[in-house]
């Protein structure tokens, strides 16, 4: 029956009961699924600011994230949590940064123009 619920939420990709040999995981039958269901609820949180944070507020935003961020690898000697149960409350904090810093990297218009992947060979 655990098995059958954990199946069925990790089709929503939404975190469900540990497993037995899973180390406590958020999403037991698919691990780096906790890095989409963070990326999903950033998503959704943007969806509700987004349209109405200027850029100043985009890029206090960033700026606070990335203190965040490096305040959390400081204070544990690593970024390795998110993932499992009794850290889960780190995951928000690793995903923000990176999410908003692309987003106001695509708000500035700036373009880079990456070279082709066959001249990289």
């Amino acid at each position: 029956m655990t098995l059958a619920l954990v199946y069925a939420l990790g089709l929503l990709l939404l975190p469900a009961p540990p497993l037995p040999n899973r180390e406590g995981q958020t999403h037991a039958r698919n691990g780096p699924a906790w890095s989409l269901t963070q990326e999903h609820l950033a998503n959704i949180a943007y969806a509700f600011i987004g349209p109405r944070i200027g850029r100043r507020g985009l890029v206090a935003l960033v700026t606070a994230s990335r203190l965040a961020l490096a305040a959390l690898g400081a204070s544990h000697d690593s970024l390795q949590m998110g993932w499992d149960w009794p850290n889960l409350w780190a995951a928000p904090v690793r995903t923000a940064f990176p999410f908003y810093a692309g987003v106001l990297l695509q708000r500035s218009g700036l373009r880079l123009r990456a070279p082709d992947g066959w001249l990289m060979l």
